[in-house]
């Protein structure tokens, strides 16, 4: 009788509450299904995000992230990409430390990014307010994991394999967005997930009315500026991957998304995105002239004004999307100030002044008090601002070596590899990065995308560079790898002697 009650304990604790999880779970993704809510959809995002750092390597949560991270959601701390960006360098660190594996990978801008941080700190000096300084602290948290993507991506980074699969999740990424930006073109104010992922504020029909000449598109980013910047960024490795790729289907899937993404851009009417990336592109015509001759520099130009102009027909006859070239065209300037410009850059310069060598501090109030300051609109005059000519500096020689590592794309160990042609691309993206944040800012308190696009640009240059100087180091000796440090070094090798076995 005793082996029986026992029996019957054993089934009873090992099936009920197995049974009583599974009802349970059964009944949250039932009632889900039928009537979602937001909050439950993140909690079992963030839930997913925790099995994949426990039970996989840690560059799928790499993966995740750079997918899921323009699509932030705000808490009462911070963001939802703060808190991944600060969970998953964390797991990595303890798995790194249980198993003995190096933590990360150094580059050669790592002091520049120490001092960096230091120019975050030191501006805190200026802080007035409390309110101030717990936006500071925020701010720099919020920096401190974008440097740590940054640094995810070049230790996880290390071959051509898998610098490719890592351009075509962030291509993914981009498109995904992209995608988020044709859907507001034929809905204007669509609701992709309740709560969360909506391609802009809700609007009513009075205020959707006098929108129906032109809308700019901004798709979940719900801005124009940061939509237009990241899809144009995408836009590359997508024809990287497009002229790349052997089998039709892949040859059309990238050739469609690169499609989309090119019509979304336009249909931002956002003139700082399209500008940067003309620029853009004039800058890969020189880095691809040794594959052009005159009369493929003639092709690419028609075929580029018939893309463009088919585009812009598109747009202007079947969509209610603004005209892009309308918008260049009606640009006036003042001096060398837009006239949209004019009123702006210049009051936060001479703000700017009071504080000019290390800045106000990280946080940066559009309101104080009964004073009104509006966004600064260029990346430069706000690390003017908040950190000062110190902390605008060092971002300048980060940027200015990273685009020197961008250019050893022509490397005779480099040249005519993947590696080689991702790296001029990412000089190309670089580029077109510098001149877009002449007329946007990616700091802003409250944008939690735009910081960790500019450090994953970063960290893809940087980590394609440790694979070049890698690749020198192994041509001149012994191949090596990083110390337990992240360093990469060379074994010294044996003195060579210069008889057989009975010379000493």
């Amino acid at each position: 009788m005793a082996r029986a009650r026992k029996h019957v304990s054993d089934v009873f604790w090992r099936f009920v509450p197995v049974s009583i999880l599974v009802a349970l779970v059964s009944y949250v993704v039932g009632k889900q299904v039928v009537e979602p809510h937001h909050r439950m959809i993140k909690v079992g995002l963030l839930l997913f995000v925790l099995v994949i750092l426990i039970g996989f390597d840690t560059v799928y949560a790499l993966y995740f992230f750079i997918v899921l991270f323009p699509y932030p959601s705000g808490i009462v701390m911070t963001s939802t990409n703060v808190i991944l960006m600060t969970m998953i360098p964390l797991i990595w660190f303890v798995r790194a430390r249980a198993t003995g594996t190096r933590f990360f990978v150094r580059t050669e801008v790592d002091k520049w990014i120490l001092v960096f941080i230091l120019a975050y700190i030191v501006s805190l000096f200026n802080v007035d307010t409390t309110e101030d300084l717990v936006g500071g602290l925020n701010m720099v948290w919020r920096q401190v994991t974008a440097m740590a993507l940054f640094y995810l991506l070049v230790t996880f980074v290390r071959d051509e394999s898998q610098l490719e699969r890592i351009t075509k999740v962030i291509a993914l990424s981009g498109a995904l967005l992209a995608l988020t930006g044709a859907v507001e073109v034929v809905s204007p104010g669509a609701t992709l997930i309740p709560g969360w992922i909506t391609t802009a504020q809700q609007m009513g029909k009075e205020t959707l009315g006098y929108r129906l000449e032109g809308i700019r598109v901004g798709g979940a980013a719900q801005s124009d500026g940061l939509l237009s910047d990241y899809c144009g960024l995408c836009l590359w490795l997508m024809v990287i991957h497009f002229l790349r790729a052997k089998h039709p289907f892949a040859r059309t899937f990238w050739l469609g998304i690169s499609a989309v993404s090119l019509l979304v851009i336009l249909a931002t009417g956002n003139r700082g995105g399209v500008l940067s990336l003309g620029t853009a592109f004039a800058y890969s015509l020189w880095v691809f002239r040794r594959y052009m001759n005159p009369m493929r520099y003639v092709l690419l130009f028609c075929s580029v004004v018939v893309v463009f102009a088919t585009a812009q027909f598109l747009l202007e006859e079947y969509t209610i999307a603004v005209s892009v070239i309308d918008r260049l065209a009606e640009t006036r300037f003042k001096g060398l100030e837009p006239e949209t410009r004019v009123g702006v850059w210049g009051p936060v310069f001479q703000r700017s002044l009071d504080h000019i060598f290390i800045g106000h501090g990280p946080w940066y109030a559009p309101v104080r008090g009964v004073a009104r300051m509006f966004w600064p609109h260029n990346g430069y005059l706000f690390y003017l601002y908040t950190l000062g000519l110190f902390g605008l500096s060092v971002f300048l020689v980060i940027v200015y070596k990273l685009f020197r590592t961008s250019l050893r794309y022509a490397h005779p160990l480099a040249s005519g590899t993947f590696l080689g042609t991702a790296l001029s691309v990412f000089g190309v993206q670089l580029v077109q990065l510098v001149v877009a944040q002449m007329g946007t800012d990616h700091q802003r308190s409250t944008d939690f995308i735009y910081m960790y696009i500019i450090w994953l640009l970063f960290g893809l240059i940087a980590a394609a560079g440790n694979m070049v100087r890698q690749r020198e180091i192994s041509a001149a000796g012994e191949p090596v790898l990083p110390d337990s440090s992240g360093t990469l070094t060379q074994k010294p090798s044996r003195p060579k002697t210069g008889g057989g076995r009975g010379e000493g």
